[in-house]
């Protein structure tokens, strides 16, 4: 549904063409259900407890402003909305429609706003026929340690008989927002921008490509695990990453996971940077370990998940580093042949590397650090991170070296999954 420019001046609601086609009353006569026409009048379609999809115009006002009902000769400049398009309320009683032209109910708002009296409304009654209702009391609750509010409403008008009347609601509104079903999952806002919104599900769809890749390129097929591609077939194998892939995922949140071989190993080191990055926690950064990587499995005949990863085949697991023997996997790294774009930015920059970032990164050396560990540490700062970094770092992971894919992607991941959660704007 689109919004008006506010910005241009409205001189005359009857110029602005609605969004919505507008029937008349003979077209809501009767309504199919179960196969057969009843008359609309005898249709109770709304139950106590059901969801009703409305889009909501909230009056925006000062605490001391008088609450108005919708009125096409107040002005904009004297009564304004914010819509909040598909928001979801939560029926308290029964529509019943045996009166078309007199309908009330009560419902429950629970979306971190304050409704007033005088917010209008519009949704779809039985026979698919639009009005506009509104509300007529407001009655704040608590649930669950937080404010929910009870509402009563009425019928305002139909569309089909007052056009005018919605095309004025449209020229009064000054801002779009729409519902987010999904805001306790992302812990965000229930009510976002409808931009933000967009960018959110953006977001998600990037969340998934990336996600996608790692699982099918980082996918040893002969073993069933998730480790670093080589070209002689010796199996590297991080079950930190795997770990944190679980949390940040879930077990059945990427392709083929009941292909996958999970094993249930006793990380020997209690804390890493994975689990700084879990925490947000940029205070320990300077104390966690990090003189990790592949060392040879600890066979033992007393573990079955060893004797399990023995069997299988698989070499190497990530473990502290023995300076006696250091395993050099380099060599049978399968790297990717793609030509780097001349803009491309490494993800970290070191000559060599701890575990997982750059020696620069754990000091927060940012004059030395690469644009990802950038993006991070602006992360644990819990700072937000720029847009456009975002969008390099998702434009050129593929160009990343194989080892900086597989050990870096899962943090990308991460980052992409706080931009989701973090990208609204509260009303």
């Amino acid at each position: 549904m689109p919004i008006l420019d506010t910005n241009e001046a409205i001189t005359n609601v009857d110029t602005i063409t609605p969004d919505r086609k507008l029937y008349t009353r003979p077209d809501f006569k009767t309504s199919t259900l179960f196969a057969d026409d009843h008359e609309l009048d005898t249709i109770i379609q709304y139950v106590e407890g059901s969801k009703w999809t409305v889009d909501y115009f909230k009056q925006i006002r000062e605490i001391n402003d008088e609450a108005l009902m919708p009125d096409i000769n107040v002005s904009s400049t004297t009564l304004k909305y914010d819509r909040i398009n598909k928001l979801i309320i939560f029926l308290s009683s029964a529509i019943n429609q045996d009166d078309p032209d007199n309908i009330t109910g009560e419902a429950t708002i629970n979306a971190g706003f304050l409704p007033s009296y005088g917010d209008p409304f519009i949704a779809t009654l039985a026979g698919s026929r639009e009005a506009i209702f509104v509300v007529t009391s407001v009655n704040k609750k608590m649930y669950s340690l937080h404010d929910v509010y009870e509402i009563e409403f009425k019928l305002f008008a139909f569309l089909d008989r007052d056009s005018l009347l919605y095309r004025d609601l449209l020229a009064k509104t000054m801002k779009e927002y729409i519902y987010d079903k999904d805001y306790v999952e992302s812990k965000s806002s229930p009510i976002i921008l409808a931009q933000d919104y967009k960018e959110k599900l953006n977001y998600k769809q990037v969340f998934e490509t990336v996600r996608d890749y790692y699982f099918t390129n980082m996918f040893n097929k002969e073993k069933r695990v998730i480790s670093l591609p080589t070209i002689t077939g010796v199996t590297y194998l991080d079950q930190y990453i795997m770990e944190f892939l679980y949390k940040i995922v879930g077990y059945s949140g990427y392709p083929n996971s009941n292909l996958i071989n999970r094993f249930n190993i006793t990380l020997d080191i209690n804390r890493t940077i994975w689990d700084l990055l879990l925490e947000r926690n940029k205070t320990d950064l300077p104390f966690i370990k990090r003189d990790i990587d592949f060392v040879d499995i600890p066979y033992s005949t007393s573990n079955p998940t060893m004797r399990h990863m023995g069997w299988l085949g698989i070499d190497f697991i990530t473990g502290e580093i023995n300076p006696d023997y250091v395993v050099d996997y380099s060599i049978d790294i399968k790297e990717n042949d793609i030509p780097i774009p001349a803009d491309f930015q490494d993800p970290i920059i070191a000559d060599e590397t701890d575990y997982i970032f750059s020696p620069a990164f754990y000091v927060e050396d940012v004059d030395n650090c690469g644009i990802l560990e950038k993006a991070v540490l602006q992360y644990l700062r819990n700072e937000v991170i720029d847009d456009e970094v975002m969008n390099t770092l998702i434009a050129q992971y593929r160009y990343w070296s194989t080892l900086d894919q597989f050990r870096l992607i899962p943090v990308l991941m991460l980052l992409i999954k706080d931009k989701i959660n973090n990208t609204f704007s509260p009303i």
